[in-house]
């Protein structure tokens, strides 16, 4: 699974191989999209960091 974090200008600010989660406590406050490929779909949402916390990704 790839996840990518990027923010309002199109900057990628996160690349993260991972089935576990994704740290983003060093991810200031404010809106970001999140990409998630699992291989053979991509998931594409905005996201709103509020605080920090570990977002958890469970296998299938």
């Amino acid at each position: 699974m790839s996840i990518e974090i990027y923010d309002l200008m199109g900057e990628k600010i996160l690349l993260q191989k991972s089935n576990v989660g994704i740290d983003i406590s060093n991810i200031p406050k404010g809106i970001y999209f999140i990409k998630i490929s699992d291989g053979t779909k991509i998931y594409n949402q905005k996201i709103v960091v509020q605080q920090y916390t570990l977002i958890g990704c469970q296998e299938r």
